[in-house]
């Protein structure tokens, strides 16, 4: 079971090959990957500081490197939502001055046809 709650065996396998190896590039990538289209960031970047708390010398700036991206993909999640957020909506009385004009116009051009 992972740390969100729900059991996700996917994200349980990419970590161990992850783990395995923190310097070989591929499956680090595809476990960042996952965790980033899964939500689940912040379990990545848990994992990721525990093993580095454990690893050996060598490992910790492999381990860094992994952390930096996960930074950097939260960063653009949080980019990417910033982005597609809807436009405000236009002031209510906008509308109803737009309203008045066009009403305004109406009556000109009625009054002048109707002569």
């Amino acid at each position: 079971m992972s740390e969100s709650g729900a059991s996700d065996p996917v994200l349980d396998a990419l970590w161990e090959r992850a783990s395995s190896d923190f310097r070989v590039d591929e499956p680090n990538r595809a476990f960042i990957e996952h965790c980033r289209q899964a939500r689940a960031l912040a379990i990545a970047a848990r994992r990721y500081r525990e093993a580095r708390s454990t690893a050996a010398p060598d490992l910790t700036e492999a381990i860094d490197a992994r952390l930096a991206a996960i930074t950097a993909a939260a960063l653009a999640d949080l980019a990417s939502r910033r982005d597609a957020s809807p436009a405000p909506s236009r002031p209510w009385w906008l509308h109803v001055a737009a309203a008045l004009v066009l009403l305004v116009a109406l009556y000109g051009l009625a009054a002048a046809f109707g002569r």
